[in-house]
């Protein structure tokens, strides 16, 4: 969970049973006056397999950032994804394997030098 400078408030986790088996990327925009859904986005990896959401964060403009896990290759990689504030429109995604293309997990996301964010 996060919390914008404008109070609304992002949660990410982990989604099954919608279209996968394994779980989703699970991310809520929820408005800080009184609660109710903003948007709401689901990602599911190239790999069709576990995707699992670890962290968010909210940058000084609202966008929402959340990154963790995604299995693509055989092995987790790290995911990481840049939401608009206004609607939850991509505004970029990357993966990350590492060189040797052993496991890759990422758990927290600190924007600023502050950490702003709740793991899961």
């Amino acid at each position: 969970m996060a919390i914008g400078n404008d109070g609304d408030v992002a949660l990410t986790g982990i989604a099954t049973g919608f279209g996968t088996y394994f779980g989703d990327y699970y991310t809520v925009k929820l408005s800080g006056t009184n609660g109710g859904v903003l948007w709401v986005k689901q990602y599911n990896g190239p790999g069709y397999n576990s995707d699992a959401a670890r962290g968010v964060a909210v940058d000084r403009a609202g966008n929402v950032i959340v990154t963790g896990t995604s299995s693509f290759t055989g092995q987790y990689d790290i995911y990481t994804a840049k939401y608009t504030s206004a609607n939850g429109s991509l505004i970029w995604e990357t993966h990350y394997d590492n060189l040797t293309h052993k496991d890759d997990l990422a758990s927290t996301i600190v924007l600023y030098g502050k950490p702003n964010v709740m793991s899961v």
